[in-house]
């Protein structure tokens, strides 16, 4: 998948999830964002694995930090199919 086109669906999935005004950009970290707690860390990963058909392991879930940790993340299980 284009990562253009990654970023733009990983920024919709985000931008659903959390309600927030922040423009989303890939450097974009959970402490930039008020209202991504843990809670909300974990049901946009969970929506992320749903919309394109992938899972994480603990490990990746843990490193993801960025809009551009995920998308990588996305990206490498996305190639790994």
């Amino acid at each position: 998948m284009e990562q253009e086109k990654l970023f733009e669906e990983v920024k919709s999935i985000f931008n659903r999830m959390v309600d927030d005004t922040i423009e989303i950009k890939p450097e974009t970290a959970s402490r930039d964002v008020k209202k991504w707690d843990s809670l909300n860390h974990v049901m946009f990963i969970a929506e992320v694995e749903k919309v394109f058909g992938i899972r994480f392991d603990l490990i990746e879930m843990l490193e993801i930090r960025t809009i551009a940790d995920i998308c990588k993340a996305v990206e490498k299980q996305l190639q790994s199919k």
